[in-house]
């Protein structure tokens, strides 16, 4: 949306340097270029084999050249060209559609997606296009929904949309405080009057794509940002990228660097041509799971305040653009010898880009040399302990979390907010450690310690509650459990309101300790609850709600509704489906769900069917010989036994007996071998004997 690197510079490199750069264009490679358009601001570039078009559409305080362009130290790329010659991708022209964009007004989005239906209806009279795909940034990602809702329809000629990729969309009004705040300034009160508009736009969007089933011809990808800007934060995260896509991908640059990609080899580059090309994921780029981008986003905060101020501070640049490589190489050759602490410093900044790498060892070899050189850093010996629990190393994470608590406790005495952050950490090790005894200790400490610093309804409080709760689940205290998720829900509920995705997951949590107790209305009640809430944010085709699906299914085939627990499965296959593809082990999941009842209702041949399916699945993911295999082994040894057909059931029954032996799991196979027996028998007798339960 706004390409801060080139804030100042924007306007005059708009206005005289555009014909510069155009005959840089042209100088340099054989790619036709024009300036289209109403007002001939877009640049437009062609490729001889193009049967296709991508355009390009910047946000507000944009515009279609500086936007899409990196420039460091004189190596130039823009983007737009970079994929019309792309021999990777090299079917398409690129229109980079351009717009008077001015900071602090008002967006006119239906006016500006008049512009670009003009502008395509000047492409369509001459060329023969199959598809459109579009590529925008932040608040371009409004103006191409306006376009495909209002003006898509009345092009001069039909084409098919393929795929639309948002970098940075904010997809909740929430967002264009930081939006406001970080580009537009004292100037952004206008661009906060979008927040109606915004949401105008996205219930008009969720009715015709997400709610009504109709099946849209683009794939609706978005990335957002894994960095955060100084002072303001990720303008656009996970939750405001979900609410209205397809597919997510989180992305190692800050608001602004996700339009300026170094080159064909930046991981933003390589994204989005896959969701273009609509491949498969290109092994170069890393994807992050979500504990592991909140990770990313707190390592970057203390990043940038350890170099803010000193002289490593030139290191930040390269963490904003995501290029985390020159970032280390800076950090090496500017490596400091004078003192213990600068030091150490240095150890410290070194692993946290190790860390935001994903390379654990290299990232807890120097916090340790950090650690060693100064044995009293308090930050230093946290951050160990957290990468430690990330790591699986539970006991080194203990030990340095102790050591924090222990160092915090001397100087700032125990009634103290840090001190009661000490004792969450040590409770997740301790759980993790599987010493639920020793974490419900620690969490009580965390709970009454912040109770007395921070208050009851602070959102670090809710967590607490959360954790505590799970630890108390496991022991089988669902009476605790419920009094700890209610707690939870409750700060949830006032920090956050009720369409927040964590007041969900607490709704579901109360529906898994309810079921637990054996009260299955009301667990049904709360799955429900959180459903309706789940919906609401992601829309059908969201895993959170296919998994929602599944725990109702579960809830009702518990009171003996096979049939309805069937309808909520078949629903929970289908979510899971849209958000993770065919072999995914949820999708698994809810086929041998789908057997079982289809089993139980006498629909033999159908539960075959989602049997094999599954069996099929959990192979490809897990491998011939693992126990679940065996699982749906036995199934399709079970359903064939109920339809007579005992030389196919005893075929599968072997089978998965072998594969529970080799796994040593004695009294599974033990139980097929019982199945078998009586299968063997059954052969021979008029009046057959029903499996072991």
């Amino acid at each position: 949306m706004f390409s801060q690197a080139f804030h100042r510079k924007s306007s005059e490199f708009f206005l005289f340097p555009l014909a510069a750069f155009l005959l840089f264009l042209t100088g340099c490679v054989a790619t036709p270029v024009a300036t289209v358009g109403p007002a001939k601001k877009s640049v437009f570039l062609k490729n001889p084999y193009a049967k296709n078009l991508v355009v390009f559409v910047h946000g507000i305080d944009g515009d279609p050249i500086s936007t899409w362009t990196h420039d460091e130290g004189g190596d130039v790329f823009y983007w737009p060209k970079g994929l019309v010659e792309d021999s990777a991708y090299n079917r398409a022209d690129v229109l980079s559609f351009g717009y008077e964009s001015v900071c602090g007004s008002l967006p006119d989005v239906a006016g500006i997606s008049r512009q670009l239906q003009q502008t395509l209806n000047e492409l369509l009279g001459s060329r023969d296009y199959e598809s459109i795909s579009f590529v925008a940034h932040s608040t371009g990602g409004w103006i191409v929904r306006q376009f495909i809702l209002d003006q898509l329809g009345d092009l001069v000629r039909q084409v098919r949309v393929e795929n639309i990729v948002t970098l940075g969309t904010p997809g909740l009004s929430g967002n264009l405080q930081k939006v406001a705040t970080f580009v537009c300034k004292d100037q952004g009160n206008e661009l906060l009057k979008a927040g109606g508009f915004l949401d105008a736009l996205n219930d008009r969007w969720r009715e015709r794509f997400i709610f009504s089933r109709q099946t849209a011809t683009f794939q609706y990808s978005a990335g957002y940002e894994l960095v955060p800007v100084i002072s303001v934060g990720k303008i656009v995260d996970k939750d405001s990228a979900t609410y209205l896509s397809h597919s997510v991908q989180g992305l190692m640059k800050n608001h602004t660097q996700l339009t300026m990609p170094n080159g064909r080899d930046d991981p933003v580059y390589i994204w989005v041509r896959q969701q273009l090309q609509r491949s498969s994921a290109d092994p170069r780029l890393r994807q992050y799971a979500d504990a592991e981008s909140v990770r990313i986003e707190e390592v970057i905060r203390l990043l940038q305040s350890e170099l803010h101020g000193t002289d490593l501070k030139p290191a930040l640049s390269w963490i904003d653009h995501g290029d985390l490589d020159e970032a280390l190489a800076f950090l090496y050759s500017h490596e400091a010898k004078e003192s213990p602490v600068k030091m150490a410093r240095g150890h410290f900044v070194r692993g946290q880009l190790y860390e935001l790498k994903l390379d654990y060892r290299n990232a807890l070899e120097n916090y340790k040399a950090a650690i060693q050189l100064t044995p009293g850093n308090v930050g230093y010996l946290k951050e160990a302990g957290v990468l430690s629990l990330i790591s699986g190393d539970y006991e080194s994470a203990n030990q340095y979390f102790q050591k924090a608590a222990d160092g915090d406790l001397k100087t700032l005495g125990s009634n103290h907010p840090d001190i009661a952050a000490h004792w969450n950490h040590l409770g997740d090790t301790a759980r993790r450690r599987g010493d639920n005894a020793e974490a419900i200790v620690y969490y009580q400490k965390a709970r009454d310690g912040f109770l007395k610093t921070i208050g009851p309804y602070h959102p670090l409080m809710a967590k607490i509650w959360s954790n505590l709760g799970w630890v108390q689940y496991s022991n089988g205290d669902y009476d605790g459990a419920i009094a700890s998720w209610e707690k939870a829900t409750e700060g949830d509920l006032r920090n956050w309101g009720e369409n927040h995705p964590n007041l969900a997951r607490n709704l579901n949590h109360l529906g898994s300790a309810w079921m637990a107790r054996g009260e299955v209305d009301k667990a049904i009640a709360y799955y429900e609850k959180a459903m309706q809430s789940d919906i609401k944010n992601f829309g059908l085709n969201h895993a959170d709600v296919a998994m929602g699906w599944s725990q109702l299914g579960d809830a009702v085939r518990e009171k003996g509704n096979n049939e309805k627990a069937t309808e909520y499965y078949e629903k929970a296959a289908s979510g899971f489906l849209a958000a993770y593809g065919f072999h995914h082990p949820n999708v698994a999941v809810q086929w041998e769900n789908l057997g079982s009842t289809l089993r139980a209702r006498g629909d033999y041949d159908r539960a075959i069917e989602y049997y094999e399916k599954a069996l099929e699945s959990n192979r490809k993911n897990l491998g011939s010989g693992h126990a679940q295999v065996a699982r749906d082994l036995n199934n399709l040894g079970a359903v064939w036994s109920s339809k007579r057909d005992y030389d196919r059931a005893i075929v599968f029954f072997e089978e998965a007996r072998d594969i529970f032996k080799k796994n040593g799991m004695t009294r599974s196979s033990e139980k097929v071998e019982k199945n078998l027996s009586i299968a063997v028998k059954n052969k021979s007798l008029k009046n057959p004997v029903s499996l072991a339960p």
